[in-house]
């Protein structure tokens, strides 16, 4: 209130049209790391569940379309909206979209997949699990990088640094839980996070900041259950025929 007892409205935040550099390649490097963690932990699952032969191109196709229409929609999104508001949006969702795979592979388990043609009993699978997921973690670095200054020009070295440290973590969680769906599980919960920690940084609004907490929360105890705690035998047909 003001001296005449009058309701004042407290001034609308405000939030920097520009990240710092360190901030951004951090928030490049997160989401480069965890779609690592996932591609390289699904391809090991299917690798588990049949025949690897014309695995990989599959699914680091699947992944690269999926960054690429990720990208291109990362760059039509209005530039009037904050960089780290963008950023969070785009992590919460594909942290969400990545910790329901586990619960995917969970129910694609008990598909009968004939072998007659083993890249299209791939294909389908890993489009469905990867294809969603990849396209909304892909424009995270792109709303990182696009919003600090003359970090696009080295911001491919986070993303390179971001997919080398995800090949060493998925090593070390498959290495610890003897199974590749527990890797994608711990991307999952380290997307959220970091989508998390961005909205808390820029949502003034104590009640969306609790909802989205307990949002996070929920998708990564379904994800860590899944992950860890429930036996999949994922498409167990697959080159059993």
């Amino acid at each position: 209130m003001d001296d005449n007892g009058n309701q004042m409205n407290s001034p609308a935040p405000s939030y920097p049209r520009e990240l710092s550099r360190r901030v951004a390649w951090l928030a490049a490097f997160i989401p480069a790391m965890t779609t690592a963690m996932t591609v390289l932990a699904l391809g090991g699952l299917f690798v588990g569940a049949g025949p690897p032969r014309g695995l990989w191109p599959i699914v680091v196709g699947i992944t690269f379309i999926a960054a690429l229409i990720g990208h291109r929609i990362a760059g039509r999104v209005s530039p009037d909206v904050p960089p780290m508001r963008r950023y969070a949006a785009a992590m919460l969702l594909g942290g969400i979209a990545q910790a329901l795979i586990p619960v995917g592979a969970y129910l694609l388990s008990p598909i009968d997949i004939s072998p007659a043609n083993p890249i299209l009993g791939v294909l389908g699978p890993a489009a469905a699990l990867l294809f969603f997921p990849g396209i909304l973690v892909a424009m995270g670095p792109r709303f990182a990088l696009a919003s600090a200054p003359g970090a696009p020009n080295r911001g491919v070295l986070a993303i390179v640094l971001g997919v080398v440290t995800g090949s060493i973590v998925v090593a070390l969680v498959m290495q610890w839980a003897g199974e590749p769906i527990a890797a994608i599980a711990v991307a999952a919960v380290l997307t959220l996070l970091s989508g998390l920690f961005a909205f808390h940084g820029v949502e003034p609004t104590p009640n969306r900041r609790r909802w989205a907490g307990m949002i996070v929360g929920t998708a990564a105890a379904i994800s860590l259950y899944f992950g860890f705690w429930v036996s999949i035998d994922f498409l167990g047909a697959l080159g059993s025929v």
